[in-house]
Formats: C-alpha cells, structure tokens, sequence
C-alpha cells in the first residue's frame, strides 16, 4: 500500500462519475487521508491496476454487459487487486438466483418463482398459487428496469410485460406476488457495514406509481426496525457466501412487513445506495472500516 492510499470508486461510462450518496463516503476517506479517484468498470482498466482498494459503486449498466462485468472481475481477481465487496460475493449477488439459494437455506422471502418468457408460463405460475396480481421481473437488471405490474389473466397485459423484459431477460426471469402494502407501509433498506447493522430507511412510491427507486419519485425516510425485523434482516446475512470469515464490508437488505414479519424482496452487495444523506453519521464508518482492511 502507498503512504497515500489509493481508493477507485467504480462507475460505469454511462455515469462516469462518483454519485451524490457516495461523495460523503468520498470525502470521509479524504478526511483520512486517502487518495480517491472514480473510473468506470467498462473504460480504461488502468486506474484499477493502481489501486490499494477498488470500490464496486455505481457500476449501473453491468447487467447489459453481463458477461463483459464479470470478465472484469475475473482480471482484478487475476492481479490480485482489492475489491469491496469481494469478487465471490459480487458473482454471486449479480444474478437475483441469490433469492432462491437463500430460500432453500431457509429465509423468508416474498413469494416468488422462476417463469419463462411466453404468456402460458405467467398465467399458470399465478393462477396455481392464486395470485390476482402479479409482478414480472428480471433476473439480471437493475432500478426496475424490465418490471411491470400485471393482471395474469389478462393476455395482453403479459405481452406488454414481456416486451419490456427484452433488454434484460436473457438471463431468465421471475415472478412474485404483487403486495399491496407497497403503496402504503412502503419498503425497508437495512445498512450493514462488516455485518452490522447501521441504519434503516423506508421507501415508498410516489402516488400512482409502484417503483420505490428514488429515480422513479421514490420518497424516502429514515426509520428504526424492531428488534424482529433486525433479528430476520441479519438472518439473511449470514447466509451470504463467506459471512461468516469475511462478512460483507457492506450489504443493504431490502424488504416488506407483511403479516407482521419482514420478508425479503433482495439482498443488494454488488452496488447499493447506502443511503449517506439520510445517515450521514454513518460515513465514518465505513471509512474507518475500509481503511483498516488496507492498512
């Protein structure tokens, strides 16, 4: 490691450079003396070769060069450059498959299954388990990209649904049962930096949407879980690849309160918003931790 340490911020060339959340994180790894640079995964790979720590931030358009990112992660294993989080763990949370794996190690999920791209799949998935409405996603996308809430008794709107899965779905798709509650009690983002818990924010759409992205007009707001949707967020933790020797030096776990418990929608480790504005405490942190992973 230099004197100085170096940190690159990975974004893409779509937003080449470092996002409003993380220039928090920016400045605070600043403070402490660090140098920090931002390059975009798909551009020059010789800011990474420099690095003393590679931060996956912002590298939004992964999923539409899914093979190229990943061959991107195979180099920086290759030469042996620091990422956070660590390849394996970025592989693995690529895909939303992640859900199911989870599923089988026993968390509780919203109810969810894999479909294929044709109309008869859709509508035999919800009718056997009784959905009136449903939500059709991507297995490899990001910011809603691809999603649509559907009738799936309604051929015409399956159809409309799986056109606008065109970009994304080559790499399979889901289904899940569509919640009412969104709308309303909203959605949970739990933080955790090196497997604890930091802070909470709660998502909801903006009115007469469903999407909770703030892109989207999502109105955020932080918010302390209880002691029980703590106890099944960091459930959902552990069952991450390799937490229990190197847990994650970040994760955002997402999800809904139904039927009084939380119950996961996805667990974010490849690059989530970690919520700085409405956590700012929490910026040093992470640097302190990051940091102490390189000294």
């Amino acid at each position: 490691m230099t004197a100085k340490p170096l940190i690159v911020f990975a974004t893409c060339l779509k937003e080449p450079d470092i996002q409003e959340s993380d220039a928090m994180l920016q400045k605070g790894l600043e403070q402490r003396g660090a140098q920090i640079i931002a390059a975009p995964w798909n551009g020059d790979f010789a800011p990474f070769a420099k690095a003393d720590l590679v931060l996956i931030r912002s590298t939004w358009d992964y999923f539409d060069r899914f093979e190229d990112f990943f061959t991107w992660l195979d180099r920086l294993e290759a030469e042996n450059i620091r990422t956070e989080n660590n390849v394996e763990i970025l592989r693995w949370n690529a895909r939303k498959d992640y859900l199911f794996e989870l599923q089988d190690k026993g968390a509780a999920l919203m109810p969810i299954v894999k479909v294929a791209a044709n109309i008869e799949s859709i509508a035999e998935a919800s009718r056997t388990r009784g959905w009136t409405k449903s939500v059709l996603k991507c297995l490899c996308s990001g910011g809603a990209l691809g999603m649509s809430v559907i009738d799936p008794a309604n051929p015409g709107e399956i159809e409309k649904a799986l056109i606008a899965t065109e970009p994304y779905r080559s790499h399979g798709l889901m289904l899940q049962k569509f919640q009412p509650e969104i709308t309303s009690a909203g959605e949970w983002s739990l933080v955790f930096f090196d497997g604890v818990f930091s802070h909470a924010v709660t998502k909801r759409p903006k009115p007469g949407d469903v999407r909770v992205q703030a892109v989207h007009g999502g109105i955020y707001e932080r918010t302390m879980p209880d002691t029980e949707t703590l106890a099944r967020a960091k459930q959902v933790l552990s069952l991450a690849p390799g937490f229990a020797s190197a847990p994650p030096a970040y994760a955002r776990v997402d999800g809904m309160i139904l039927d009084g418990a939380f119950q996961l929608m996805e667990l974010e480790m490849t690059e989530p918003e970690l919520m700085f504005p409405y956590a700012p405490e929490a910026v040093a942190i992470l640097a302190d931790n990051l940091l102490a992973k390189i000294s």
